[in-house]
């Protein structure tokens, strides 16, 4: 028995063509039945009599029956006629073939059942007479699968801003929303520099295995806020197949951040106050909390006041301030008020601390300086004299400052009438007409004290004023004063 392939299909044992221009595609599976394997058994058997007469019918019986366990489709029976004999008929009638063979369309043959093909035949010479009938037949299987596709689905649960320090969870959850399994997934994470994994790797990987449809896996991704800063962890699903499903979770770091600044004068005179403006500024994202200010200050500088309930430490020679809370983006200020008492540079150092370890620092540089201070005063022994008469006049000279001054003159104007007799003076002089002139002090110091006397003879009545005109390199404005003295002419 041979098996006879569908029409339109290739002949057993032949290929396609490799450039085929269309292929046929079916649009269902076919029955159940037609799953698995598919095995149809055809026996055939033929009957005749042992002997035949020449020239009278004889009759050829030919039974096909399918004893397999499917059905046997598109069943043809051939045969030729045996030579020596004549055809009469058959039952079925018989079709010819296009070789002079005898064919008969069967049709399909189920399990058990069974067809009979009777031919007439007249046997026309002696001898042996017979034929070889075959049979073809085609059988189908069936093969069903079903095409799924798998769909994942990830969502990133947690805070979009974390604090600087503080741990921080995304929980991520895979779902497969699709019809088919997603095998063998791993989950994939990036992270940004702002947060750090416990293992120091910003790249990690977990994996997750299969996932079946409406199937929903869970992982916590545990890092830590370790730089302010906005970010972006990127997770993704992936197995071989590639990237499944992505997904980001934006995370800003906040932290505080300290700024100071100290502003005050760059110049100061020896016991002048002076006044400095500290402000502190949360230039950060985050409240810095628990804060502590302290100014240190230096030895030239004496602490006077300050407010927001500052306390000087006489120990430390420092003030110390306290804040609980300062917003982001606000300002602190302070005051504080100092005397200098020693010359040179004097710093002011400021720190502030807090929590979070955060800190800032600044300090101011005032110049300390000296204040040259001359005066002077100029008195006479007797201020009523009789013409002709002589009286001293005494000038006192200080500097009262506490820098020295330098380039000291004096200078003492005479009215008319009048001559100077003796002087007594710590430089030298000159007389030049009604002008007495004392030579230059180059340095005077603080708190050095200058005594001059000049004794002066009036020789014309009336009120003669003296006048002394003092200069210096710090006050190079005259400073001018006069004394009177009533000059009388006892003869009138």
């Amino acid at each position: 028995m041979t098996a006879l392939p569908p029409r339109g299909a290739a002949p057993t044992g032949s290929s396609l063509p490799q450039t085929a221009t269309a292929v046929a595609t079916a649009d269902r599976p076919g029955p159940r039945q037609l799953d698995g394997i598919q095995n149809p058994v055809l026996v055939i058997e033929r009957r005749v009599a042992d002997e035949v007469s020449v020239g009278k019918p004889a009759t050829f019986v030919t039974t096909i029956r399918n004893a397999g366990p499917v059905p046997a489709l598109g069943v043809v029976a051939r045969d030729k006629v045996p030579m020596g004999t004549r055809f009469v008929e058959s039952i079925p009638p018989a079709a010819p073939g296009a070789d002079g063979t005898l064919e008969w369309a069967l049709g399909d043959i189920p399990p058990g059942d069974e067809r009979a093909i009777t031919v007439q035949l007249v046997p026309q010479v002696e001898g042996e007479i017979g034929s070889v009938a075959a049979v073809y037949f085609a059988t189908q299987a069936s093969t069903r699968t079903v095409a799924t596709r798998p769909q994942l689905q990830i969502e990133l649960v947690g805070q979009s801003r974390a604090l600087i320090g503080d741990s921080h969870v995304v929980n991520v959850t895979v779902q497969n929303v699709g019809s088919g399994t997603a095998e063998n997934v791993r989950l994939e994470a990036d992270l940004p520099p702002q947060v750090r994994h416990h293992s120091g790797d910003a790249n990690l990987e977990a994996v997750m295995g299969d996932i079946r449809p409406g199937e929903t896996k869970r992982v916590a991704l545990a890092v830590s806020a370790v730089a302010p800063g906005s970010g972006s962890c990127a997770v993704r699903a992936v197995n071989d197949d590639g990237v499944l499903a992505e997904q980001n979770a934006p995370i800003e770091v906040q932290a505080p951040s300290l700024a100071a600044v100290i502003q005050g004068p760059k110049l100061r005179y020896l016991e002048r106050q002076a006044t400095f403006s500290i402000g502190v500024r949360n230039t950060g994202t985050a409240p810095a909390t628990n804060l502590d200010f302290v100014a240190h200050l230096p030895a030239g500088l004496k602490f006077i006041s300050t407010n927001n309930h500052g306390a000087y430490d006489p120990a430390t020679h420092s003030v110390r301030w306290g804040l609980h809370e300062l917003p982001a983006g606000q300002t602190a200020p302070i005051e504080l008020t100092l005397l200098p008492v020693e010359l040179g540079s004097q710093v002011v150092r400021f720190t502030a601390q807090g929590d979070l370890n955060v800190a800032a620092e600044a300090e101011a540089q005032v110049s300390v300086e000296g204040l040259a201070q001359l005066e002077f005063s100029i008195a006479q022994d007797n201020g009523t004299i009789e013409t002709g008469a002589q009286t001293t006049y005494t000038l006192e000279l200080a500097n009262i400052g506490n820098k020295q001054d330098r380039d000291v003159r004096v200078e003492v104007e005479l009215p008319p009438g009048c001559s100077v007799l003796a002087v007594q003076a710590p430089v030298d002089y000159q007389a030049n007409g009604n002008r007495l002139a004392f030579a230059p002090i180059a340095e005077m110091a603080d708190n050095r004290r200058l005594i001059f006397r000049f004794q002066v003879q009036h020789d014309q009545p009336g009120t003669r004023v003296i006048r002394a005109k003092v200069t210096s390199a710090n006050w190079p404005v005259a400073m001018v004063k006069e004394v009177g003295t009533l000059v009388y002419n006892d003869q009138n």
